[in-house]
Parts: C-alpha cells; sequence; structure tokens
C-alpha cells in the first residue's frame, strides 16, 4: 500500500494551527460592529467612548497626565452599553484583551511618520491659534470641554472622540493626529465605520492643523502624544505578540529570529529558500525600493497570505494577532535610520491587450527574463541550473507559467512589485533603473508574464 504523504508546508501549516488550537487563544474582537474597522485596521482608540467599568487614568502618562485629567463619569448611554456587555457574559479575559486594541497601526504612506513642527506643544501662539480653529470648526461636536458631548454629537451614528481621555490620547503618535485631522473619514481600507469627521485639508492648511491638534491634547493635560513602548499596554501587547510568535513562527524562524528554528533545516536543507533571519534586515517581499527595509503592511502581508509552498498563511487568526506578530518581527530587525522609508509608486495597469502583449514579449527578451526563466516561463533557462541565493545555496527561478507558485502574490500589482523591487538575496534583480521614466512598459511585461499563465 502505498505510504501517504504530505508536503511539508502543509505539515508546518497544521504544527502551527495545532498549537494555537491547544492554547486556547481567545479572538482579540471589538465588542460591537462600530468598534471595527475594515481591512486588518482596527479602530483607534480616540475613535471610541471609553468603557464604563474600566479604571480611568490607571496608569497616568507623566505627571501633566494626571494633573490635568478630571475623574468623569462616562455617559449613561455609555455606562448601559457596558453594563448590557458585562451582562452577556463577557469573561474577566475579554475585558483584558480590550486594551490590546489600542495599538499604534500603521496610517496611509503620505501622512506615515510626519513630524510636527518644533516647540508644537507648548508655544503660546500656536496654542491660541488652535484654541481659535477648535471652538470655530471642532467644538460643535467635540464640545467646548472636549469631552464630545453635545446636541450635535447625539445624532451622529459614532460619537465624537473624547478628548478628555488621557490614556486614550496619549498612544496616538503625532502621524495619526495629522492624518485623523486631514482626511477625516477617508474612503478606502483606513476608512473609520461611520466617522461623521470631515476632510479639514481642503479648509485648514497644514499650519493650522497642527495648531488645533496641540490645542486638542490641552484637554488631557499633554504636550505631546506619546509612543508606542511608553504607553501601558504597551508591555501587554508586546507580551501577546511574543506567545503568537512563540507558537507558530519559532519553529522556523527560531528564538531569536535568525531563521534557525527546529524545522529550519527540513525547509531549506541543501537549497534556498530558508526561513527568513529577520536580523538581517534582508527581505525578498517588499513595496519599498531596492536594498530597504519592508514597510509594515509588507510584514503583514506575507504574514496574512503565506509564502506557496513553503511558508502557510495566517489568515486564520485575527488581524489584530497578525499586527502584533508584525510588531513583534520588527524588534528583531535592524533600528531604522532617521527617514521613513517610501513603498515605490504604482501606476494605473495597463489592460491585458494583444499589442500590450507583444510589447511585452520584446521586453522579456531585452531585458534576458529567459536566461532564468526560459522562453516559455518554465524557469529552465540556460542559466537556471546555476542560480544561488546570497549565502550561496542553489535556488530555482519562477516557473512564470504557474502563477499560484508565485512567491510575492500572483496579482498584477504583484507581479508589478516584483519586477521594480527585485527580490532581495536573489538573483532576481530590481528593473527600477531600467524602467526609469518608462513605468507604463513595466505593464507591458506584467501583460506578457500573465499570457505565459497555463493555469
Amino acid at each position: 500500500m502505498p505510504r501517504f504523504q504530505m508536503p511539508l508546508n502543509r505539515w508546518l501549516g497544521l504544527l502551527a494551527a495545532l498549537f494555537l488550537i491547544s492554547a486556547g487563544t481567545p479572538p482579540l474582537r471589538a465588542d460591537t460592529p462600530a468598534e471595527r474597522r475594515p481591512h486588518g485596521h482596527e479602530q483607534p482608540a480616540m475613535m471610541q467612548q471609553p468603557a464604563a467599568h474600566e479604571e480611568k487614568d490607571k496608569a497616568p502618562h507623566g505627571e501633566e497626565g494626571e494633573k490635568g485629567h478630571k475623574e468623569e463619569a462616562a455617559p449613561p448611554a455609555v455606562r448601559e452599553g457596558e453594563q448590557k456587555r458585562d451582562a452577556h457574559g463577557e469573561d474577566g479575559h475579554a475585558k483584558e484583551s480590550r486594551g490590546l486594541e489600542h495599538l499604534h497601526f500603521p496610517v496611509p504612506p503620505p501622512y506615515r511618520k510626519v513630524q510636527p513642527p518644533d516647540s508644537l506643544w507648548t508655544d503660546p501662539q500656536v496654542l491660541a491659534r488652535g484654541e481659535k480653529t477648535y471652538t470655530q470648526f471642532c467644538a460643535v461636536c467635540h464640545g467646548v470641554k472636549g469631552d464630545g458631548r453635545t446636541p450635535a454629537a447625539a445624532a451622529l451614528a459614532l460619537p465624537p472622540a473624547d478628548l478628555t481621555q488621557s490614556r486614550e490620547i496619549a498612544e496616538m503618535p503625532p502621524d495619526f493626529w495629522f492624518w485623523r485631522v486631514s482626511e477625516g473619514n477617508t474612503p478606502g481600507p483606513y476608512k473609520a465605520f461611520n466617522s461623521a469627521m470631515p476632510p479639514w485639508k481642503s479648509i485648514l492648511g497644514e499650519e493650522d492643523r497642527w495648531a488645533v491638534i496641540a490645542y486638542m491634547h490641552l484637554f488631557s493635560g499633554h504636550r505631546g502624544p506619546h509612543t508606542l513602548r511608553q504607553h501601558p499596554g504597551a508591555t501587554q501587547a508586546e507580551n501577546h505578540g511574543s506567545m503568537l510568535y512563540n507558537m507558530a513562527c519559532t519553529w522556523c524562524h527560531g528564538k531569536a529570529g535568525k531563521g534557525d528554528g527546529p524545522a529550519a533545516f527540513f525547509v531549506g536543507a541543501y537549497s534556498a529558500p530558508r526561513p527568513r533571519d529577520f536580523t538581517r534586515g534582508e527581505f525578498k517581499f517588499r513595496s519599498t525600493p531596492s536594498g530597504e527595509p519592508p514597510t509594515d503592511d509588507d510584514l503583514y502581508r506575507t504574514i496574512t497570505r503565506g509564502i506557496p509552498g513553503y511558508m502557510p498563511s495566517f489568515a486564520t487568526i485575527s488581524d489584530l494577532e497578525r499586527w502584533m506578530l508584525t510588531l513583534y518581527i520588527k524588534r528583531f530587525m535592524p533600528a531604522p535610520g532617521p527617514e521613513a522609508v517610501q513603498p515605490i509608486k504604482v501606476l494605473a495597469p495597463l489592460a491585458m491587450t494583444e499589442e500590450s502583449v507583444k510589447k511585452g514579449l520584446l521586453l522579456y527578451q531585452q531585458a534576458e527574463c529567459w536566461t532564468c526563466h526560459g522562453f516559455l516561463g518554465e524557469g529552465d533557462g540556460p542559466s537556471a541550473a546555476t542560480l544561488k541565493d546570497a549565502d550561496g545555496l542553489p535556488i530555482t527561478a519562477a516557473k512564470l507559467s504557474r502563477p499560484s507558485t508565485f512567491k510575492n502574490g500572483r496579482l498584477p500589482e504583484d507581479i508589478y512589485r516584483t519586477l521594480m523591487t527585485g527580490l532581495s538575496g536573489t538573483p532576481m534583480p530590481s528593473y527600477a533603473d531600467a524602467f526609469e521614466g518608462q513605468q507604463e512598459d513595466v505593464w507591458h511585461l506584467v501583460n506578457y508574464v500573465r499570457w505565459l499563465s497555463t493555469e
């Protein structure tokens, strides 16, 4: 009788799933639909009303945070809602996990890591300017005292942020504040559920937006937001990320993130790819230029999708837990430089027409893609047998005829990203310089690669 066999990557995925199930990891979720954000981004704490049963300012952020914050009872509607949730049997573990929702999820790239002007939080002229702007545009919903208790607020589906909440306000970094004030209820993956917040960038200049942000911080007693590692929830979030990593990732990537886990040898004993060594800072699957570190979104995408044939998808765990893994994995990586790395710009795709495919064929030949991938995309080009990665391990060229095996994704934008960023540590280079000023041609090449598919 033939012996039953299962690919190694499926064994690893099954093993990781069994550990997650056996550990009984509770799903980290919001209590109501209005407290969730689509596409894996939990709604920031400043968009939520505080839970009435939670102790306010249990661990104040600095001396000013305790002095500037006044203890106030939650609105009757909020208190009643919290009591109803308790009455429905929410256990202590679920209550503790709610604090983990207040994480620093990345804001859209145009606003990511923007820095406020010098002395923003303490300049009297700036604060006076911010007060004038706040009174004119913001007080109608957030209230003169910043507590969000106004007649207009009562008519909104999602209550305005209570700006007096010291703990929650401190968790929002400057780039989040500037993005939120600038874009409001932005359509797309970063949209806040049911928020009535309008985009102020078309009404207020950049200086006015920063000024009103500085003024709003006076309601909570803070003079500028804190960072992730400074607020009380950080340790708890990191501990949970560590637990997830130990259960699901150490088998391949190792306890210290060096790619030397117990299963690493069996994944890539004598050939590439081996599990990623996070400490080297070299990543294949990125949206950033060649040689640059990946963005948080890049890491999250790889965790969610997995890598066909090698790494299982972890889409079965919650969005929040995948973001916790993302933040935890970054601890192994080299410290980032002073400037934020921006993803490459992706032009709008071109239709896959016969003319486009023909142009792509010509580019395929000119770029000598066939030397590795073969004339028909079977990965059997004349150089294929000699390919090695940065560690000197033999590595195979991708079979372009089988998009389901593409490690960086099979969607058109995935192929575009691979061509323009390359796969660091492999013979696959970046073609960004070759196509500089001619990015439209990249889409012709993408269309030809798609045409080679036999699936």
